[in-house]
């Protein structure tokens, strides 16, 4: 069998009512010590937050199980107001003592920088080099960047960076498609892939689908339904199935609101690995290029 991707868990929703698709709202803490000492007991080692998540850093830090194995991947907010660069480094390593001290750890697996526009900037090379010492420092073991599009990358040196975090999913194949993940990985970069259900979207009916997004996208995902019942699969198998195809993907982050939900991924996850049988959905017949119904910032624009 091929190598699958590490799973990783997604933590917005510990701290916010975070997913369009998202009835159950922010989980209970309770839910989340549950949540956590099932990814525990599964091996599933990855988790994924941020600053901008709410509560997310205090609540996972409160939950967590003494001598855990999670390695904790966060993101920093690098935009703020400050009078001058030594201010606006003190802001930065506040703010990350800060989330240390909410996850109750001294150290991270990973911080990315949360704001594409950070990286257009005349700081950016400010905050990459503070992100460098703080390897040097043994706080964080990897440094990167959080994108939604290629041209985020345009004119960013992304020297000593390790991870680039981006959007994929079945409908979301741009930088599939545009070669820019297989670039990545080819300069020796760790690809996390997030909105890998396209915030659940692609886990429901078309019928449920919101009005802002497109009949054309409707009748498009109407299609995949039909394909994969013909097929006896189901949405989350056959959307977590696309990764197998996906060679140059190391990571793939789930968002869940529930236990529930984490063992359903769980055992889709097992199937696929202990299957022989390639998965027969030819998926980029069901790759989307209409931005405004695959980037979620868009979604809000239009629904407005």
């Amino acid at each position: 069998m091929d190598t699958f991707p590490n799973l990783c868990l997604g933590t917005a929703q510990f701290g916010l009512d975070y997913g369009l698709t998202n009835r159950n709202g922010k989980v209970e803490s309770t839910n989340v010590e549950e949540i956590l000492n099932f990814a525990f007991y599964n091996e599933i080692k990855l988790l994924d937050t941020a600053q901008a998540y709410g509560e997310a850093e205090k609540i996972i830090g409160k939950n967590l199980i003494k001598n855990n194995h999670f390695k904790v991947i966060s993101k920093i907010n690098t935009e703020m107001n400050y009078e001058n660069n030594t201010e606006f480094l003190e802001i930065l390593e506040n703010n990350l003592k800060s989330s240390l001290k909410k996850l109750s750890s001294t150290k991270l697996y990973g911080l990315l920088i949360h704001n594409v526009g950070s990286l257009k900037n005349s700081k950016y090379r400010l905050i990459k080099e503070w992100l460098i010492s703080l390897k040097d420092r043994k706080i964080v073991k990897n440094i990167g960047i959080s994108i939604y599009e290629k041209n985020d990358l345009d004119k960013v040196d992304l020297d000593k960076l390790d991870i680039v975090q981006l959007p994929l999913s079945i409908y979301d194949q741009r930088l599939l498609n545009d070669g820019t993940i297989k670039s990545l990985k080819k300069s020796g970069f760790k690809i996390h892939a997030r909105s890998i259900f396209l915030q659940g979207l692609v886990l429901q009916s078309y019928i449920t689908w919101p009005d802002f997004l497109s009949t054309n996208f409707k009748s498009h995902h109407k299609s995949f339904e039909q394909d994969i019942n013909n097929n006896n699969l189901t949405k989350l198998k056959a959307s977590l199935s696309f990764f197998k195809t996906c060679k140059d993907i190391d990571v793939i982050l789930v968002g869940i609101t529930s236990k529930k939900e984490l063992e359903e991924i769980q055992n889709a996850l097992e199937e696929i690995k202990n299957e022989s049988i390639e998965c027969p959905i030819a998926y980029k017949k069901y790759s989307w290029d209409k931005i405004y119904d695959i980037d979620p910032r868009k979604w809000i624009k239009r629904g407005s």
